[in-house]
């Protein structure tokens, strides 16, 4: 199986050194390539939008390129160090039709975001978790080619509501409707 961790480390912000020496660390402990983007590979044009936006966002949809050379790929934020004695997270979850990511909205309340994102695109079906909205942080995610989720996801979708929500809640969107 061949696996890639990939992060963006776009600009000079020295955390971004540590964090990349500790994924160089864990990439050769879990036999995977370390894939690191300095430069956006998928431009979007943010223009007078509605929340804190960023133009790293969509360079996540890079993860769906990657998955045409590998079997799974980890992406991690540039601003995560990952610990010397981390598990095998290759390992541990080894559904390949699943997309692993944090549920932070079990820790968070999320109802705010939530209702934003209804109100600019209408109705969305969204799962609870012991009674509170799932809503899944994109810092870090484990996703292999059957999964499915980058295969839904697209640059001219994003682009089109990028200054009305968050780019990553679409992300969020576009996995629940896979499920």
């Amino acid at each position: 199986m061949k696996k890639a961790i990939f992060t963006l480390a776009i600009g000079d912000n020295p955390m971004y050194r540590a964090a990349i020496a500790s994924f160089r660390y864990y990439a050769d402990k879990v036999g995977a390539d370390l894939i690191i983007s300095d430069q956006l590979h998928f431009p979007i044009s943010i223009e007078k939008p509605k929340y804190n936006a960023s133009p790293a966002w969509t360079e996540k949809l890079r993860i769906g390129d990657l998955l045409r050379e590998y079997d799974r790929v980890l992406y991690v934020d540039a601003d995560v160090l990952i610990t010397p004695n981390a598990r095998n997270v290759f390992e541990l979850y080894t559904d390949r039709e699943t997309t692993y990511w944090f549920d932070e909205g079990v820790v968070q309340d999320r109802d705010n975001d939530i209702a934003l994102v209804c109100d600019a695109l209408g109705d969305v079906c969204w799962p609870k978790n012991n009674e509170r909205f799932v809503y899944y942080n994109a810092g870090i995610i484990l996703t292999s080619k059957e999964s499915g989720l980058f295969k839904k996801t697209k640059l001219d979708d994003l682009q089109r509501i990028c200054n009305e929500i968050m780019i990553k809640v679409i992300l969020i969107i576009c996995y629940i409707d896979t499920q």
